[in-house]
């Protein structure tokens, strides 16, 4: 993850993720690495996701009352199905039967409504708020046990796709934020006494009574985090870890030769950003911000930052080939208009800037770096701040 001190959501850079999975048996604790960990912020709470071990200890016990495909197009998950009427603005959604909570609760439409209204309560303080600004939570009601109703001021013809949000995860009614975040009580595959905050690890047990046959297949899973790319991968190789979620794209050819090493790769569903403050100087005037995206070559920094594991983006985490992208070509460079946008800025010498980053998606530093060099050619000098992986959600 990178963050410029100041400033604008710069050159996305959507990547497909590899999963590394080595063999092992399914008796066995399953240990499952990822790249990142928060310390005191890690959150099982979907309303309040920052990193991604906050997203995937939240998706081990809480499930999307609506999921995403790898188009990021909604699907059925604990909504079986939704219909709207003619104009979108009733949308009313059928909650899955036979579900049950880790306690033993029943999954109903009470349950559904107060996770959505509590998205939208202030207090809460969840980035969703502003991705469902547009309902109320007076809109959302249960018309019975197994059904709700959203009934809009306005249409809102791709609701099911805006409540398929990453944060839009079903929590127990009434349940405290602390429950959720600490003591989790979800609908999910796996269950989890209690997340200890500060501690590198935690261990999931599977849930018995989850309501896909089958599933999980493993009956305990321990998850932590190894921060060095190469490290995660040694430790695959020696059999000390069975699954690494993110490997980084310079290993991947010595994996595909070690027959007791799986690779899968997902499609495109990162997006590497660098972000910046639009309402700090100099970043508060849009022609900085837009000479700050036209020093990019991005399929340069795809094929030499990424090694072609990826693709380049738009300044917005949407993929070009999602049918939700407002632009399917890819923006391209010109130094010599960043330059003379700056000039009109006040800044005809340039501009210095701090870029904290951390390795927490595979070639992210790699990125940094290129982006370094390719910023100087318009008199952009980037002051590179490689901030501990372990640290950077808890600091910056």
């Amino acid at each position: 993850m990178i963050g410029l001190k100041y400033g604008v959501a710069l050159a996305a850079l959507t990547i497909g993720g590899f999963l590394a999975t080595a063999a092992a048996r399914a008796d066995e604790r399953v240990k499952l690495v990822g790249p990142d960990w928060n310390s005191e912020t890690l959150s099982a709470d979907p309303a309040k996701l920052l990193s991604m071990a906050d997203v995937f200890h939240a998706r081990m016990v809480y499930e999307p009352f609506i999921a995403a495909d790898s188009a990021m197009q909604p699907v059925p998950w604990l909504a079986e199905s939704w219909e709207s009427n003619d104009t979108a603005t009733e949308w009313t959604f059928h909650v899955r039967q036979g579900v049950t909570f880790h306690d033993g609760s029943p999954l109903t439409a009470d349950v559904v409504v107060f996770t959505f209204r509590r998205l939208l309560d202030p207090e809460v303080g969840s980035p969703a708020a502003s991705e469902l600004g547009a309902i109320k939570p007076e809109d959302i009601q249960a018309v019975d046990a197994a059904t709700v109703k959203f009934t809009l001021a306005s249409p809102i013809v791709e609701l099911a796709a805006v409540l398929a949000s990453k944060h839009g995860m079903v929590v127990k009614n009434g349940a405290s934020s602390d429950d959720i975040q600490l003591r989790p009580n979800g609908t999910g595959p796996f269950t989890v006494a209690e997340i200890k905050l500060g501690q590198p690890q935690t261990t999931f047990l599977r849930n018995d009574h989850y309501w896909q046959a089958g599933l999980p297949k493993s009956a305990c899973l321990n998850v932590s985090a190894i921060f060095e790319p190469l490290s995660r991968v040694t430790a695959l190789k020696s059999g000390d870890v069975d699954i690494v979620l993110i490997v980084d794209p310079v290993t991947i050819s010595q994996l595909k030769s070690n027959p007791k090493i799986t690779l899968t790769q997902a499609p495109g569903g990162s997006a590497i950003t660098l972000g910046m403050f639009l309402d700090v100087p100099p970043f508060d005037d849009v022609r900085v911000r837009q000479a700050m995206k036209l020093v990019v070559d991005r399929q340069v920094m795809v094929d030499t930052a990424l090694l072609d594991f990826g693709m380049p983006g738009n300044d917005n985490p949407i993929l070009p080939t999602s049918p939700d992208a407002y632009r399917t070509d890819i923006i391209q460079r010109d130094v010599e208009k960043a330059k003379a946008l700056l000039a009109e800025a006040g800044y005809p010498d340039g501009i210095t800037v701090d870029l904290h980053a951390a390795d927490l998606l595979a070639g992210t530093m790699a990125m940094v770096q290129a982006y370094q060099q390719m910023a100087s050619e318009a008199g952009i000098t980037v002051n590179i701040i490689n901030e501990p992986v372990g640290e950077y959600w808890d600091n910056i």
